[in-house]
């Protein structure tokens, strides 16, 4: 789950990446980086606003 909180405009998530989080961490943190300094869209399966 990557992205900002439904609800909370302010707080960002990194998380759920499972027991292969070592492998999975680095892209998962570009992307959020970009998704917050560019605009960049996050795709809906890690983007935690599209999972209810």
């Amino acid at each position: 789950m990557v992205g900002r909180h439904p609800s909370h405009e302010r707080v960002c998530v990194l998380n759920g990446l499972g027991s292969k989080g070592v492998l999975r961490s680095p892209t998962m943190a570009r992307l959020l980086v970009e998704h917050l300094l560019d605009g960049s869209q996050l795709d809906a399966e890690v983007d935690v606003r599209s999972h209810p």
